[in-house]
């Protein structure tokens, strides 16, 4: 009896650590499953499109993009990394394409059909902003992966980490104002096991707008 009761603790904190590791896993489950969908030949895919897009208007306000700064300063030398959190607004399960999805182009004040575009604006106009130029991406293709997207609750959150590109030079020192562009025009994708099928996952598509949220860049003293 006193070797069950010295084991006693220890069985508690195992029993306790499953459970623990049960729930963690079942969160990320939900989290970052992908969702359900159905396989459809990839030749109807141009219809599915056209036929989605006349519903793009009436499902704009499903979601809300908010971002988020650490901190208000940055050097010249410093990742800027905002969070990103895709909301959904309705009272459904719905499903959306992450914004760090495969093949997303993530640019900076060049709003062409890129699919994640960063708007920033000098406190000072005399500054001078010089970003990459940006490649010859085409999105709205129907070569997306399925875990490029996410199965979003009524009510819940998809959350993402992004960096926001580098200069070409060092940023200007000064404060600045950005806000995000986020569009989405990818509503499923191919099949990993048919090529000739492609997954319809009905997801959101159409272009919402961040709030915004100012840095400034200052001096590095080290």
């Amino acid at each position: 009896m006193r070797q069950i009761t010295n084991l006693l603790p220890k069985i508690v904190l195992v029993l306790a650590t499953f459970i623990v590791a049960y729930v963690l896993v079942v969160y990320a489950i939900q989290k970052f499953s992908t969702p359900g969908g159905s396989k459809v030949p990839i030749a109807e895919y141009l219809a599915l499109s056209q036929k989605y897009e006349t519903e793009i208007i009436a499902r704009r306000d499903e979601i809300m993009l908010i971002i988020e700064l650490p901190k208000s300063e940055y050097t010249s030398n410093e990742n800027i990394d905002f969070r990103i959190t895709l909301v959904n607004k309705s009272g459904k399960a719905i499903t959306v394409r992450k914004p760090e999805a495969t093949g997303t182009a993530i640019r900076v004040n060049f709003d062409d059909n890129n699919e994640l575009v960063f708007e920033i604006t000098p406190s000072d106009p005399s500054l001078v902003l010089n970003f990459p130029v940006p490649l010859g991406f085409q999105p709205g293709s129907p070569f997306a992966l399925p875990t490029d997207f996410a199965l979003l609750q009524a009510g819940e959150n998809y959350e993402a980490l992004i960096t926001m590109p580098h200069p070409l030079s060092p940023m200007p020192q000064g404060q600045y104002s950005v806000y995000l562009k986020y569009r989405n025009y990818h509503f499923g994708a191919n099949d990993p096991e048919n090529s000739d099928k492609f997954i319809d996952y009905h997801a959101w598509m159409g272009e919402i707008e961040s709030n915004t949220v100012s840095f400034s860049i200052v001096p590095d003293n080290k």
